[in-house]
């Protein structure tokens, strides 16, 4: 008895048997896959969650001060224990206002898009150039901003800066007014008792300045000073 062939030339057991095939291949797969996306799904949650730990690792054991806070509240989020060090508090800041640990910290800077303070800012007798971004936060219902800064104590190269600004040369000529109208119709006697007075005078002015003054002219004289000076001598208008 001859056994029925379909139309490929293939028995019935035979096309039984390739499909069993078939399917235990397709479900072999599909385990393989499975198994496949499931390690790649631990992998990757490993590398997540390694990367959360080492971010906030990062975070809290950062070389440089730093500190979160909400730039339109002044409320503190967070800060790291170098900050702690510098603001001179033990524990925390969360429920502290910015404006009691910096007072007079300008935060527009920030809020204009740069990520440096303009100007140095003062924490207790230390000085710091303060770097930053913003990020937003909360819904459309509730948009806000985080500003994350990061602190670098700068105050010895201010402290040598000062220093240097404060000790740089000023040269000034003072005049004698009206001084031929002064000397005119005098004596030699009278005019060298007026220029001895003139020369005592000046000599008491420059003395708690430390500077050199030299007679150029009849005139004039030339006084050199360090600028640290200067500001104070303005604010008296050189009341010679």
């Amino acid at each position: 008895m001859k056994r029925q062939r379909n139309r490929r030339g293939f028995t019935l057991a035979e096309t039984l048997a390739a499909l069993v095939v078939v399917v235990l291949l397709g479900l072999y797969h599909q385990r393989r896959s499975q198994s496949r996306q499931k390690a790649i799904q631990k992998y990757l949650d490993n590398v997540t969650g390694n990367v959360e730990l080492a971010t906030k690792d990062t975070m809290t054991n950062a070389p440089l001060p730093m500190l979160i806070f909400r730039p339109e509240s002044g409320d503190i989020i967070w800060s790291n224990d170098r900050f702690l060090q510098i603001a001179g508090e033990r524990e925390h800041l969360y429920d502290s206002k910015l404006s009691s640990v910096a007072p007079g910290f300008d935060v527009r800077w920030l809020m204009e898009g740069k990520n440096q303070c303009p100007e140095e800012v003062c924490l207790g007798e230390k000085r710091f150039l303060v770097f930053g971004s913003l990020v937003r936060t909360g819904g459309r219902s509730a948009m806000g901003f985080m500003a994350t800064t990061y602190w670098v104590d700068v105050t010895r190269f201010c402290a040598d800066r000062d220093r240097y600004l404060a000790s740089r040369p000023v040269a000034a000529v003072l005049l004698i007014d009206n001084y031929e109208d002064l000397m005119k119709n005098l004596s030699e006697n009278e005019r060298a008792a007026i220029m001895s007075e003139i020369n005592t005078r000046l000599d008491s002015w420059t003395a708690d300045i430390n500077g050199l003054l030299r007679r150029l002219e009849r005139d004039r004289y030339l006084f050199i000073f360090e600028e640290q000076y200067l500001p104070g001598l303005a604010e008296k208008k050189f009341d010679l």
